[in-house]
């Protein structure tokens, strides 16, 4: 007597696959951009006191966490992509918060990666804003 499974995976279909994917591979770029500004600090002026260093290394290490958060559960979390885009709007705008224009490669660091989180961040926002639950469990 042959014993018979009754368990079926349940099946993704493949659109949703592809945007979870998708989701994945610009949340990866975008924990990139996160990492140089969080590394910034250090490779510009070592361990300081300075506030736009304090400010590059809290911002980019939660963009850091959440294009992670992004990585491996795309599905749902969705909202860690417009988070990432709100923080890159404020890392493009911080050097003249805090007063450091006149430091060019940390400015164009700020406003290029900034910038590069925020593209990033809608786009992969954009691939799962559709999905309901139904697709993917």
């Amino acid at each position: 007597m042959l014993l018979k499974s009754t368990y079926v995976e349940s099946p993704i279909v493949p659109r949703v696959w592809d945007d979870l994917s998708a989701a994945r591979f610009t949340s990866f770029f975008c924990a990139l951009g996160a990492l140089a500004i969080f590394t910034a600090p250090i490779l510009f002026f070592g361990l300081s006191e300075r506030s736009y260093g304090t400010n590059a290394t809290l911002v980019g290490g939660l963009m850091l966490v959440l294009a992670l958060t992004r990585m491996l559960w795309p599905a749902w979390s969705t909202a860690a992509s417009w988070m990432n885009a709100v923080l890159g709007v404020w890392m493009i705008i911080s050097p003249w918060v805090f007063g450091y224009t006149d430091w060019l490669a940390l400015t164009v660091l700020s406003v290029g990666a900034g910038a590069h989180i925020v593209g990033f961040s809608l786009f992969s926002a954009s691939f799962t804003r559709h999905l309901k639950v139904s697709d993917y469990s």
